[in-house]
């Protein structure tokens, strides 16, 4: 249609004069670098006539080695002022042709070369001080420290033009982006609406430049807004995660060993539990033979006095009772001679389950009368074929049963005497003595 035409003559229109523009640009931004580079080829002349003149006076006389000390300074300070020159020349154009825009002025690019050149033209004159000048004295090296001085005050305030130059570079870079995205996107925007435009439509708008700009200003305080960017917070992540998965595995091992160690406490307790009543069955058949034979028609038995489906080793062990001619009732109820009995029939029935090579008793047979002893002297005789019994007793009637007697009697002088004699039928055979 008519008006899709003209819109599309008035967008071709616009971005031929971008691209002359920008041709305009370009070409602004080579007179630059030529210039640019005229200058660092002019102070690297500059530097090489300086180490040619330090390294002659380096060969004619010693005090002059502190003057070309600072002359080498100054061109090392030379050959950084260069570099920087080097590295932030064309970014340095490019950025200041980007700010000023469409409407760079030629008076502002001679400005800068004016600047350059005085710069260079500074330079060249102290080189040329450098090579007349005489031998140097103390004041002559005390000026050159300060023109040195003066020398690297003035690099760091180039180096600070050249930053301010990059941020403002740097937005007017921002804006050109800005401005041929717009463009870009009003050209697709018609391509679009001419496949879909009518004869009725309407014309398309003109960008509002200023409502652009209020955005991207929005849009930038919203970013000053959020703050710095933290870089190494991906790095940090990646050293949390990391931790996080060791002590996820370490946590899994420990819940394995942990898995483990239960059920090897199951099986312990489960063996343990097992053995324990194994045991307890036996000691407790054993105890009522030995309890029938030291009480003879009398019984006794052995209870747990927990739950059966308890632990048995929390539960205690309770003895009931019954000599000849009474009822079953528990131990506290006996007598003493029946309660010392009856204690070594249970001692006799652990013994007989789990053997030991001797037994020391000692006075088991004080609370005994003279029937007990001799039935408590007929098991500890059947025993004695097994095992070793060491006695500690009073009573003739045990000790007659004994093969070895052992005794301290008071000798001569009050010096206490062990004697020992051995019984051999009815005979005592003397078998040493030792004083004490």
């Amino acid at each position: 249609t008519a008006r899709l035409a003209a819109l599309s003559q008035q967008v071709e229109e616009q971005q031929v004069q971008a691209v002359g523009r920008q041709s305009a640009i370009d070409a602004r931004e080579s007179a630059i670098e030529r210039e640019l580079d005229a200058l660092i080829l002019e102070i690297s002349r500059g530097g090489a006539a300086v180490s040619n003149a330090v390294e002659e006076r380096q060969e004619s006389e010693l005090r002059a080695a502190l003057a070309r000390q600072r002359a080498e300074d100054l061109g090392r300070q030379l050959e950084r002022a260069q570099q920087v020159l080097r590295t932030h020349g064309d970014e340095l154009a490019q950025r200041r042709a980007a700010e000023e825009g469409l409407a760079l002025q030629p008076a502002l690019i001679n400005e800068e070369r004016r600047r350059w050149l005085e710069r260079a033209e500074a330079f060249q004159a102290e080189l040329n001080t450098l090579e007349a000048m005489p031998l140097p004295d103390d004041e002559a090296v005390t000026n050159l420290d300060a023109q040195v001085r003066d020398d690297e005050q003035r690099n760091v305030t180039l180096q600070v033009q050249l930053a301010h130059a990059d941020d403002a570079g740097a937005a007017a870079a921002m804006e050109r982006d800005a401005a041929q995205g717009e463009v870009e996107r009003c050209a697709a925007a018609l391509r679009q609406d001419g496949q879909t435009v009518d004869e009725d439509a309407e014309p398309t708008e003109e960008v509002d430049w200023q409502k652009t700009e209020r955005e991207v200003s929005r849009l930038q305080r919203r970013l000053d807004a959020m703050g710095p960017v933290n870089l190494l917070a991906p790095d940090e992540y990646e050293q949390v995660r990391d931790r996080c998965d060791t002590l996820g595995s370490q946590l899994q091992d420990l819940d394995e060993a942990s898995a483990q160690l239960r059920a090897l406490r199951e099986r312990l307790e489960g063996e343990i539990d097992g053995r324990f009543r194994t045991v307890f069955q036996a000691v407790a058949v054993n105890f009522q033979e030995f309890f029938a034979e030291l009480f003879p028609g009398g019984r006794a038995t052995l209870r747990l006095e927990g739950d059966e489906e308890g632990n048995p080793l929390d539960d205690g062990v309770e003895i009931l009772a019954q000599t000849p001619g009474k009822r079953l009732q528990p131990l506290t109820l006996l007598s003493g001679g029946e309660r010392a009995l009856t204690a070594l029939a249970f001692l006799f029935a652990l013994q007989a389950v789990n053997p030991s090579p001797f037994y020391v008793l000692d006075e088991v047979d004080a609370a005994l009368d003279d029937a007990n002893v001799v039935r408590f002297n007929r098991v500890l005789k059947r025993l004695a074929v097994n095992q070793q019994f060491l006695i500690v007793t009073h009573n003739h009637s045990t000790m007659a049963q004994a093969q070895a007697l052992y005794g301290v009697t008071l000798g001569d002088h009050g010096l206490s005497r062990v004697v020992s004699v051995r019984l051999h039928q009815d005979n005592l055979v003397p078998v040493g003595e030792r004083s004490a």
